[in-house]
């Protein structure tokens, strides 16, 4: 007799998976958290984990998607408020800004891993997912914007397209300056100037006059540009104390407090460990160079806007 799923249950408990897998990319991660790890955590089996995820990648997928429902919840009623065009947009910008520094702690942790090319395609179905998300929200915003003369466009869900597109793109050029600082690379005033050029080709493209849709802020540039230099900086530094200390600070987001078990990730540039001092009976070892640690208020709304399902952007329980 086929086995009948409890929908909630199942719910719940990939919920209460993807809670730990959080926890557990601030402390260590992606490319450094192992499946065993989260196995660990959840206090699961590989087979029970299978049966929610099908990869590590599939798990950084629902992460993304579960942020991205938090995140549109959280603008649909800025969107919708009864302010000017113009302010409304920026103010929706300017919250997507803030939630995501909210999230900065998980948004680093995941950044390296999020760019690489084998995870092309999590990275490809989450700025699919949000630019879905986004599109009935700018649409409508700039229709009103045409209507009260904010905005000087014709045609307002192409032009919302085409807005979407050009966030999307300051987000990714901006992510990808992060690593190289992460690197010891990158330069912060190549950051302030990237910002700085979509924020006014945004002005451009609206017909808005100059400052009125400004919702990039030099202080929140500064903080996401630290947080890249202590990532960096942690990634050297992976002893017990040194982790302990990425665990309390990483966790303050909006995942909670809850501090987990967890094992420093190795750094392949670390020296092996010092041999240990001598016996009377016989030489001391030395321990091999690869050994050590294993390695990481709104508004009421007076529309509602629906998002257009498009292909394959479809929310199922896992991605590859």
């Amino acid at each position: 007799m086929a086995r009948i799923r409890d929908d909630e249950a199942f719910r719940r408990k990939r919920d209460a998976i993807l809670d730990v897998a959080d926890r557990l990319m601030i402390i260590k991660g992606y490319e450094s958290l192992a499946i065993t790890d989260l196995m660990t955590e959840a206090g699961i089996s590989k087979g029970a984990l299978y049966h929610y995820f099908t990869s590590k990648r599939a798990v950084l997928a629902a992460l993304l998607d579960r942020r991205l429902d938090r995140w549109e919840a959280a603008l649909a009623p800025l969107a919708n408020g009864a302010e000017p065009a113009a302010e409304r947009l920026r103010t929706v910008l300017r919250a997507l800004a803030m939630i995501k520094a909210e999230d900065r702690s998980f948004l680093i942790s995941v950044l390296r891993g999020l760019y690489r090319e084998d995870n092309a395609i999590v990275q490809t179905t989450a700025r699919a997912g949000m630019a879905d998300r986004l599109l009935p929200l700018l649409s409508m915003i700039i229709n009103d914007g045409r209507a009260d003369g904010s905005f000087a466009v014709t045609a307002p869900e192409p032009t919302a397209r085409v807005v979407i597109s050009l966030l999307q793109e300051c987000s990714d050029r901006i992510a990808r300056l992060l690593i190289d600082i992460a690197d010891g690379r990158g330069s912060a005033r190549a950051i302030e100037a990237q910002a700085a050029a979509y924020v006014e080709a945004l002005h451009r493209i609206l017909g808005a006059p100059p400052g009125t849709l400004d919702f990039v802020e030099p202080a929140d540039l500064r903080r996401w540009i630290r947080a890249a230099r202590t990532a960096r900086s942690a990634a050297a530094d992976t002893s017990p104390e040194a982790v302990e200390g990425q665990a309390t600070i990483g966790l303050g987001t909006s995942t909670g407090s809850v501090r987990v078990r967890h094992q420093p990730a190795s750094d392949p540039n670390r020296p092996a460990p010092s041999p240990e001092p001598a016996r009377a009976t016989r030489p001391a070892a030395r321990r091999p160079a690869g050994s050590g640690r294993s390695s990481g208020s709104g508004t009421p709304a007076r529309r509602t806007a629906s998002r257009p399902q498009s292909a394959g952007s479809g929310r199922g329980t896992s991605r590859s």
